[in-house]
């Protein structure tokens, strides 16, 4: 009741009864919502959290909560624990944006934890879920080398005209 413009709950995962907690809340305050692609467990493949992203949808319309009120966030992992836990995450954001039409999100350093060179870690893998068709990105606004790194990768995937950097 005290925000201004439109609020934003971060987030609502797979588990039943964080939707039934949650959804109620989102709808009647009209804000938009980040569905974060995991359940019980954290998901290995793509496609299990194409699914995950899939049964939050379909709770939010049984809500009434618009479509385009939700965000998927596909859930970035360390790389640390595994070093193909990228694969998965950017072959997700191409599955929810082509079969959900949905935005996608993502905590871009997630991905860099408990390694050595963050910075140079998770910039590198932003210019990836960028090319990937990522929308939007959780990020340290204050690391002057991301102000740098958004529009080319974004233009070489098509995401945005080349005019819009020149």
């Amino acid at each position: 009741k005290v925000y201004a413009g439109k609020a934003l709950v971060n987030s609502v995962n797979g588990k039943r009864k964080r939707i039934e907690e949650a959804l109620p809340i989102v709808k009647k305050y009209g804000a938009a919502v980040i569905a974060l692609t995991i359940d019980e467990t954290i998901p290995e493949t793509a496609e299990e959290r194409l699914a995950i992203a899939r049964t939050i949808l379909e709770a939010c319309e049984e809500f009434k909560i618009p479509k385009e009120n939700v965000i998927v966030d596909v859930a970035a992992m360390a790389i640390a624990s595994s070093d193909k836990s990228g694969i998965p995450v950017l072959k997700a954001i191409q599955l929810v944006r082509q079969e959900l039409g949905l935005p996608v999100s993502l905590g871009i350093s997630n991905t860099s934890f408990g390694l050595p060179q963050r910075t140079l870690v998770h910039n590198t893998f932003l210019i990836q879920a960028i090319g990937a068709g990522l929308d939007a990105a959780i990020l340290n606004p204050l690391d002057e080398q991301i102000h740098d790194l958004s529009p080319p990768p974004a233009c070489l995937s098509g995401a945005i005209p080349i005019a819009a950097i020149i």
